[in-house]
């Protein structure tokens, strides 16, 4: 019973946000427009409409486009910051200044530009 306490907000963390929405989001899925239960009925409509299938292979088309591209220009960018040389060294600087500056300031700064 000790450790129940120092649980307690992280289990209410958890069913608040986590197992409460996707239930309620199991249940939207399995209704109706009136709200009446339609089963599996949506899912049939979704996978044999053909606006999805080209909505799923546009989105396939992206992600196997942009996710190797981004990662490749990462990669990039962190071998060119590895280096030690005066020019890289203020560059690095420059990339990772909004990481120390809190969002609160950089809020403030970009209302007063």
């Amino acid at each position: 019973m000790a450790p129940l306490p120092f649980l307690a907000p992280a289990l209410f963390a958890l069913l608040a946000f986590r197992l409460l929405p996707a239930g309620w989001l199991v249940q939207q899925s399995l209704s109706g427009p009136q709200g009446e239960f339609a089963g599996l009925d949506n899912f049939e409509f979704l996978f044999t409409a053909p606006s999805f299938a080209n909505t799923l292979q546009a989105t396939l088309t992206f992600v196997a486009v942009t996710v190797p591209l981004q990662t490749a220009i990462a990669f990039g960018l962190a071998l060119l910051f590895a280096e030690n040389s005066r020019i890289f060294s203020p560059l690095r600087v420059l990339v990772f200044l909004p990481v120390f500056v809190p969002s609160s300031v950089a809020a403030i700064l970009w209302g007063a530009a």
